[in-house]
């Protein structure tokens, strides 16, 4: 397992194994993409192994040494499911001094500590009883909006999906307009959104929008149709 992990590039690292972390390599695993797991309990390494998933004990939260380990110099991002708040913030204080352009994934129990994880470099924090509370909310308000956008944005309901795909330096995009790629007598392709660098958003942008490079292409489409968008992007 240790020369696996050696080899690992563009990776997700998941540092904790809890519920929450569980959960989160689960979806990885469905993803297919490379991915290690960081607990510092061995039972919890234990049920990684059972699962054969690439497996670390240690703890990310006391030293560089367990992150190190994972190959975080070369890792895509950081998934932090770890339920204590202070070693959440050490583990992503460490994490961004080892690599800084590193994306990090974090849990918080409270506003006060999504602060300070945003402070320290964090790019997203999750507070999961206001996530929960907004989901149980649409829920009731609006079951049948809820029910389709889950079937979305789950990959494993490959029928129908919605990716982020982002405008690479060496596209043959950049400069073109959106209808030259995505006109509906062409692809079933749907361009939902466009996130630009400094985090503007332009929301169902018409065919005369024309597309830059770092954009990121929110689009709703199947996977065939997707996996071609990427190729084209790139």
């Amino acid at each position: 397992m240790e020369n696996q992990i050696k080899k690992l590039e563009n990776h997700y690292i998941v540092s904790g194994f809890g519920r929450v972390g569980n959960r989160v390599a689960e979806e990885l695993h469905h993803e297919g993409v490379p991915f290690v797991v960081i607990d510092r309990d061995p039972n919890k390494i234990k049920q990684c192994t059972d699962k054969t998933w690439l497996c670390i004990l240690g703890d990310a939260a006391i030293g560089e040494e367990t992150l190190k380990k994972a190959v975080i110099e070369k890792a895509k991002a950081l998934i932090i499911g770890i339920g204590q708040d202070a070693d959440a913030v050490f583990t992503a204080v460490t994490a961004k001094s080892l690599n800084p352009k590193l994306f990090i994934v974090a849990r918080a129990s409270s506003p006060e500590t999504a602060a300070k994880l945003e402070q320290v470099g964090v790019e997203r924090v999750a507070l999961p009883y206001q996530i929960g509370g907004y989901h149980m909310a649409n829920m009731a308000l609006r079951p049948e909006v809820v029910d389709f956008l889950d079937i979305i944005v789950d990959n494993k309901h490959h029928e129908l999906m919605v990716e982020e795909i982002p405008v690479s330096p060496t596209s043959g995009m950049i400069g073109k307009l959106i209808g030259d790629y995505f006109d509906r007598k062409k692809t079933s392709v749907v361009v939902l959104a466009i996130k630009k660098p400094d985090k503007s958003c332009v929301i169902n942008p018409l065919g005369n929008v024309d597309l830059k490079e770092n954009d990121k292409l929110i689009i709703l489409g199947t996977k065939e149709d997707i996996e071609k968008t990427k190729e084209i992007s790139k």
